[in-house]
């Protein structure tokens, strides 16, 4: 894993401890010892004594197993302990590489020469070595032809190994010459640092479908319009609450003056407005982010 040796603090069982982990005891008694012997699942294991006072064992990644280890002492009298002490471990497996992607400025539409802006977040426990891009895509009939692969992302190699990465990258499209009407199906992965096999993350998995340039024209278009649409809703909502705060106002006034009884709490209005006002910012920074994005499309 490439961590540091890390000492456990005696009376904190159970211990959490990566698989393939190694587990060295050391001890010292305060009498001189005739034997001292670990009891644990997989079976007994004697202790190293030094002038008997001074015990040490070590258990390697393959006898290291979950369960409950008891220590037996017999002193130079033939005494035991009372009451063993014992501790208990529990193994956990390496996870693998959790993998955060999300394309930047492009609908579910892209054409034939596409470049497909990615920001991508890799973590791991340890450390995450690679990454990659898993693509596959198939024509639009049933007996289409298709293709799949994998592409490297070289701007990860000199980030890597890390525990945790952020990468901005754009994707070519026209090499893997996709014809128009197909659909792309793609991820990124990425592998861990475990030895032997290692893990293999994926993030969430994207569908974008290949067009021409007219129909990512009139798609553009379309979304366009019904932005401004969304648009013109929120300018009529806010005017009508622009509206509804000068009423109150000018209502207020007329309090002061005494012309006009108390008929409305201006504390619910406004708590009222308040709430309506939150609504209308919100909808107002999606449409924002949506013309942001088709103007990066």
């Amino acid at each position: 894993t490439g961590l540091k040796p890390e000492t456990l603090e005696r009376g904190r069982s159970p211990y959490d401890l990566l698989q393939g982990s190694r587990l060295t005891i050391r001890g010292r008694a305060n009498k001189p010892l005739r034997e001292a012997t670990l009891r644990g699942p997989s079976g007994d294991r004697p202790f190293a004594l030094a002038a008997g006072l001074d015990a040490t064992l070590e258990l390697g990644a393959d006898e290291l197993v979950e369960g409950k280890y008891v220590f037996d002492f017999v002193d130079e009298q033939g005494l035991t302990t009372r009451h063993p002490p014992s501790f208990a471990v529990r193994l956990i497996a390496d996870r693998a590489p959790r993998i955060r992607a999300q394309t930047q400025g492009i609908g579910g539409l892209v054409v034939p020469r596409a470049r497909v802006p990615l920001r991508i977040s890799f973590e791991d426990d340890f450390a995450v070595v690679d990454g990659r891009l898993k693509w596959s895509w198939k024509g639009e009939q049933a007996d289409s032809i298709g293709q799949n692969g994998e592409q490297v992302l070289e701007e990860i190699g000199p980030l890597v190994p890390a525990a945790k990465v952020d990468l901005t990258t754009a994707w070519e499209l026209e090499s893997l010459g996709i014809p128009e009407g197909a659909s792309l199906v793609f991820s990124v992965a990425a592998h861990d640092n475990l030895s032997g096999t290692p893990n293999d993350g994926e993030s969430k998995t994207f569908l974008l479908r290949v067009v021409s340039e007219a129909e990512l024209r009139t798609d553009l278009l379309r979304r366009e319009r019904e932005q401004r649409e969304a648009f013109e809703r929120q300018i009529t909502e806010q005017q009508e609450l622009t509206v509804e705060l000068r009423a109150l106002a000018a209502d207020l006034r007329r309090r002061a003056a005494g012309d006009q009884e108390v008929t409305v709490d201006p504390v619910d209005v406004l708590l009222s407005a308040r709430r309506k006002q939150r609504t209308i910012a919100t909808a107002l920074l999606k449409v924002a982010d949506a013309f942001e994005s088709m103007l990066i499309e």
